[in-house]
Parts: C-alpha cells; sequence; structure tokens
C-alpha cells in the first residue's frame, strides 16, 4: 500500500477511536455496497406481491420443478 495512504489510514483510525481494518472496510462497504437481497424468497409469495392467481404460482412452480429435473442421457 502506498506510504501515503497507509498513513491516512492510520491517522482516521485514531481520529475516530477505531482499527485501520475498519476504515477500510467502511470505505470498501460505502463504495461497493451488497446487492439488496430480493424480498421474494419464495413462490408461495408470488400471488401476494405481483396479485397473480394461486392457480398461476401453483403453474409456474411446476413448470420450474420440471426445469430443476436432471435428465440422466444427458449427462451420459
Amino acid at each position: 500500500m502506498p506510504r501515503g495512504v497507509s498513513s491516512r489510514l492510520q491517522r482516521a483510525a485514531r481520529t475516530e477511536g477505531t482499527t485501520v481494518n475498519q476504515i477500510v472496510l467502511r470505505l470498501v462497504t460505502n463504495h461497493y455496497p451488497a446487492p439488496k437481497k430480493n424480498a421474494m424468497c419464495s413462490l408461495a409469495d408470488l400471488p401476494l406481491k405481483y396479485n397473480v392467481t394461486r392457480e398461476d404460482a401453483d403453474e409456474l412452480e411446476k413448470v420450474l420443478l420440471e426445469m430443476r429435473t436432471i435428465e440422466p442421457e444427458l449427462w451420459k
């Protein structure tokens, strides 16, 4: 790490009463925030979130289940 950067980080840590690691962590997370998680964690929530019928959500679940099925003959 360049000397000037290192000394600035150390000074910031002393000023804030924390560690250089905490300063670097804060800088990185401020610049690269974690992606927001999708509030919908299940297809069961689909009708509530997007105003679709339960039947449509069930049909989508069936299609996705078929897509998740491994076809052994394709993996030989």
